[in-house]
């Protein structure tokens, strides 16, 4: 790679990696960039000095649109749920966890998806209640 393509590239972030190919056509040749959409949860790429909310951009036709403030935020939520919220909490204590669950029970907040041999195994889910109240346990 070039130093001017990997300094472009380095320019957006998450950095762009195009595969860059020439092709002959017509007795000229034309390089061609071919840009993999991006997974989900990189979303949006943006250029780096501008910063996200005002670097974020949309390719329409042969142009660029900015995208709005609203759009950044619309792709950032859409990242999705982190995966280190599905890892379980080292060195818990169980009767802290009892008495936290007890509550949530009682409130009709969570109920046991998964019932299993001791409380490390078993699993909960929040209510649909909960999930209509909007709870800061979601």
């Amino acid at each position: 790679m070039s130093v001017a393509r990997a300094s472009a590239a380095e320019q957006m972030v998450p950095a762009l990696r195009p595969a860059i190919s020439l092709i002959d056509h017509e007795g000229v040749t034309l390089m061609a960039a071919e840009v993999e959409e991006l997974p989900r949860n990189q979303k949006p790429c943006y250029v780096r000095n501008k910063g996200m909310e005002r670097g974020s951009y949309l390719r329409v036709g042969e142009s660029d649109r900015r995208l709005t403030s609203e759009e950044v935020q619309q792709l950032t939520a859409e990242r999705g749920q982190p995966r280190f919220d599905h890892e379980p909490v080292p060195d818990i204590n169980p009767k802290t966890t009892e008495h936290w669950l007890g509550r949530l029970k009682q409130e009709g907040l969570v109920e046991s998806a998964v019932a299993g041999r001791g409380h490390r195994d078993t699993r909960y889910r929040l209510t649909p209640t909960a999930r209509k109240q909007n709870t800061p346990f979601q």
